[in-house]
């Protein structure tokens, strides 16, 4: 079992994402931070996950990554008559978030893989990340 609070930040296509909402949302995290939370997962569209992961690694104050867990993570592909992978992403990320002891600062959960944000880019041909 585990306790957890949902907030909508941000409503968009990925694409149209702004470092005003990538702002935000860092506020968001000190805020949690300040209340004691430390564990966060955040769905996000995939083509710019890495760069609001980059954001946050660049933009949280030291303390806090230091002592929190960020998880982004999303859909490869949508859902879809031979389904997609949003839900074993979402899984993995949970788990991922619940099994860690130590602070990850912030990794992206995608391909049942923890990614660095700063090494990975979307290939949109093969629906995948891979390494820069």
């Amino acid at each position: 079992n585990a306790e957890y609070e949902a907030r909508e930040i941000c409503n968009k296509d990925s694409r149209a994402i702004t470092e005003d909402d990538r702002a935000i949302l860092c506020k968001e995290i000190e805020r949690a931070y300040k209340t004691g939370t430390k564990r966060f997962l955040i769905t996000h569209g995939t083509f710019t996950m890495p760069e609001t992961g980059v954001f946050l690694l660049e933009n949280l104050s030291e303390q806090v990554l230091t002592d929190i867990s960020v998880v982004l993570t999303g859909a490869m592909y949508p859902m879809n008559l031979m389904g997609g992978d949003g839900l074993l992403n979402l899984g993995a990320s949970v788990s991922t978030l619940i099994n860690t002891e130590k602070p990850l600062g912030v990794v992206i959960c995608m391909h049942g893989k923890n990614w660095n944000p700063r090494s990975i880019e979307k290939d949109a041909e093969n629906l995948v990340y891979v390494e820069k």
